[in-house]
């Protein structure tokens, strides 16, 4: 098992955990090319007993969507891109969960020409608690191309944790055995 990186991965650990979700972190690799260059992506976490529409949910954490300092990190885009367009996504459940700016999102994928859903299959955003998610023209677009959700503490995460088993049973999804990371790789 590889060691969790920040207290954001802590706490999603420990909502799924505390579920009785299982999950493995870090665990799957997928090869890809980008530019030339072979490259791997790691997404956080695979869940490892539920299927949403036939695929296995991936939840991918980033607290600043592919931020380094005060430059937008093109590598960590052209990567989520090269994956989604790959052979490894297509049996896979994509959630980007981010506090980016919902519309700083949207800027940021149309001024490099792509679709929210070249990046994920569904977005959960953080807001700030008593911040509503702002609606205009530009945060209606990304309802219209992706399934969003938003949360403002660990309790309506954990509410969307929750929501992922009761949309895998209403789809007779798996039962959840032995929680944790003790699966082999999905």
């Amino acid at each position: 098992m590889q060691k969790m990186k920040s207290e954001f991965e802590m706490a999603v650990e420990g909502l799924l955990r505390g579920e009785g979700i299982r999950y493995a972190f870090e665990q799957s690799s997928f090869p890809l090319r980008v530019k030339e260059k072979d490259i791997t992506y790691t997404p956080d976490f695979s869940m490892l007993d539920i299927v949403l529409n036939g695929r296995k949910p991936l939840l991918e954490l980033h607290p600043e969507i592919g931020r380094k300092g005060n430059q937008f990190d093109d590598r960590w885009i052209e990567k989520m891109v090269a994956f989604r367009h790959s052979e490894f996504a297509l049996p896979h459940h994509l959630i980007l969960v981010t506090d980016i700016d919902p519309v700083r999102l949207m800027y940021l994928m149309r001024n490099r020409s792509l679709s929210l859903l070249e990046l994920c299959d569904e977005i959960w955003f953080k807001i700030e608690a008593g911040q509503k998610f702002p609606r205009n023209g530009m945060t209606a677009d990304i309802g219209k191309q992706i399934r969003v959700k938003t949360y403002n503490g660990t309790d309506r995460l954990r509410g969307l944790i929750m929501s992922l088993k009761f949309r895998d049973e209403l789809r007779g999804g798996g039962e959840n055995g032995q929680v944790g990371d003790t699966a082999e790789p999905a």
